[in-house]
């Protein structure tokens, strides 16, 4: 069965949710509607504090900061595929590839700062990640079962 990105971004937010001692986020666009004529359009707010590629999902467990970006199978599969190639096109690319390619430049960056990010298409991916997350020691490491 083939679910939609939304379907399944709503799965692990439900499943998130019935973890105890857990805080979950799911944020809207920030910003104002404008009519003119090319239609009505979202105006986001100019501000250095506004991320403008936030990822789908954030949420705090056991003192460790996750971010997630939830995809179809099919588009994991291609991200995965052609990571490295995405990458590089992070300037250069348009479109869906220059999305994703900010995507993964925001997910590295959360690794780097010590959080856990990643792309993830089902709610089994998740409760495998929360699985693993045993403990943080006095110093924040993270210990994997």
């Amino acid at each position: 069965m083939n679910l939609s990105e939304s379907d399944i971004e709503e799965s692990i937010l439900i499943y998130l949710d019935s973890i105890p001692n857990t805080i979950v986020r799911k944020i809207a666009p920030s910003g104002y509607l404008i009519k003119d004529r090319r239609g009505t359009r979202m105006i986001q707010h100019k501000s250095p504090f506004t991320r403008r590629k936030m990822l789908d999902i954030f949420f705090l467990y056991r003192g460790l900061y996750f971010e997630l970006e939830v995809k179809t199978e099919k588009e994991f599969i291609y991200i995965n595929k052609h990571w490295n190639k995405l990458k590089k096109e992070y300037l250069t690319s348009k479109g869906k590839r220059k999305h994703y390619a900010q995507q993964i430049f925001t997910i590295e960056n959360i690794n780097r700062c010590g959080g856990v990010s990643m792309f993830v298409y089902s709610v089994e991916q998740v409760k495998n990640l929360i699985k693993s997350v045993r403990r943080i020691n006095a110093r924040g490491n993270l210990k994997k079962v």
